[in-house]
């Protein structure tokens, strides 16, 4: 009966160590650093994008209804502004000229504005869409000087917290995993030390001497 629940004991213990909370905790935390590495190649592309910026792009989207159009993105300086034509540099010396109309969205350090808000050297980036050879200026967005250096802290504040939001995380999950691989350690070394004692009693068991055998006399008595 010892050797069987000792055997039980073993099994019951490698039960615990395969597929226990410890090596759940060990794949979770592996892909929270598997999630970490994505999300610091996103951030530095997200910074390498903001550092050299957007200067000129053309998209071909299909809308809803199956048509296709398409989307012109320029950013840079405003040079001039006469009336509702609004005129831009690109980083790539390129001018870019357009007239907003009724539809088009325009807004100036965050709030919406006007062209009679924008200011020659605000950051510019302008939206044209390109539907049934129609083109229209979709939105204005603008800002000084101020405004972009204040984004980008913000930005860059998002950022810092994001990061210790996730070294935080990180180490309540290394704190975990080492308290759960302790008690796993300590069920190690009581389930050992039980198996021991009942090693040493069933050892115990078989060394004890047994009834002596009856010698010649005694058995001719009994015959």
């Amino acid at each position: 009966m010892a050797a069987l629940v000792a055997v039980a004991g073993l099994v019951a213990f490698s039960a615990v160590a395969s597929g226990s909370p410890v090596a759940a905790l060990g794949e979770r935390a592996d892909r929270i650093d598997r999630a970490d590495q994505g999300e610091r190649a996103a951030a530095a592309k997200e910074r390498k994008r903001m550092n050299h910026g957007i200067v000129h792009s053309e998209t071909i989207v299909q809308t809803d209804e199956g048509t296709f159009v398409t989307k012109i993105v320029d950013a840079g300086v405003v040079s001039a502004v006469d009336g509702n034509t609004v005129t831009i540099e690109r980083a790539d010396g390129v001018s870019v000229t357009v007239t907003a109309t009724d539809e088009t969205k325009i807004r100036r350090n965050g709030e919406e504005a006007t062209t009679a808000d924008l200011r020659t050297g605000d950051h510019a980036m302008i939206m044209q869409v390109v539907e049934d050879g129609t083109t229209t200026v979709r939105f204005i967005r603008a800002g000084d000087e101020e405004f972009k250096a204040e984004r980008t802290e913000n930005r860059e504040k998002r950022r810092a917290e994001t990061e210790e939001r996730r070294d935080k995380s990180r180490a309540e999950m290394e704190k975990r995993r080492a308290e759960m691989e302790e008690r796993r350690d300590k069920r190690r070394a009581e389930m050992e030390e039980r198996r021991a004692e009942m090693e040493k009693r069933r050892d115990e068991m078989r060394e004890r001497p047994g009834e002596p055998d009856p010698g010649p006399e005694e058995a001719s008595f009994s015959g």
